[in-house]
């Protein structure tokens, strides 16, 4: 359930040092992809859609929010399916641009639980069948609720999903 933070470590210094970019090398059968940065509301799920586009599979990903818009993210790709020049993609762009074409995405078979944490905020779980642009429209959701992620932990297996997300209350403002 939680964020594998030492993973994130390296990834989250370099964020907090005002760095922006991201690292793709391999690690064992799969690549490590460490992005950092600036990025949009969308982010993540501009980059599942674009990584899907590519055939590129998103087996775990561990992200934090550190501010307003500052992510550090690591992810673990299955790189089997795709052209081998996948490695080379910039995955800077992939995270802020949102893909030309989406495909007519069948609604997820998914369930989630929600509970508060003792800070405050929510803890979502997202357990269910993988599919396509899955976290994108789970994303989409939490949005249309006032919801969003200060931090996730992905993990995709034998296609089904386990992950959790970290999600901050809307803020309101009583006015008299």
């Amino acid at each position: 359930m939680a964020c594998n933070r030492p993973v994130l470590e390296s990834v989250l210094e370099r964020c907090r040092a005002g760095g922006e970019g991201f690292d793709c090398f391999a690690e064992g059968g799969r690549h490590r992809l460490q992005l950092y940065g600036a990025l949009p509301r969308a982010w993540a799920g501009n980059l599942g859609l674009q990584c899907f586009a590519s055939r590129i599979d998103i087996e775990s990903a561990d992200a934090m929010r550190i501010s307003s818009n500052r992510w550090a993210a690591s992810f673990v790709l299955n790189l089997a399916g795709a052209d081998a020049s996948a490695v080379r993609s910039d995955f800077m762009m992939m995270a802020r641009r949102e893909p030309r074409i989406v495909p007519v995405l069948a609604d997820p078979d998914i369930e989630v639980a929600v509970v508060e944490d003792q800070s405050g905020s929510v803890l979502a779980s997202v357990t269910g069948k993988d599919s396509t642009g899955l976290l994108a429209e789970v994303l989409r959701r939490f949005e249309s609720f006032g919801l969003s992620p200060r931090r996730f932990s992905l993990r995709s297996e034998a296609g089904l999903v386990n992950d959790w997300f970290w999600l901050d209350l809307p803020t309101t403002s009583i006015s008299e």
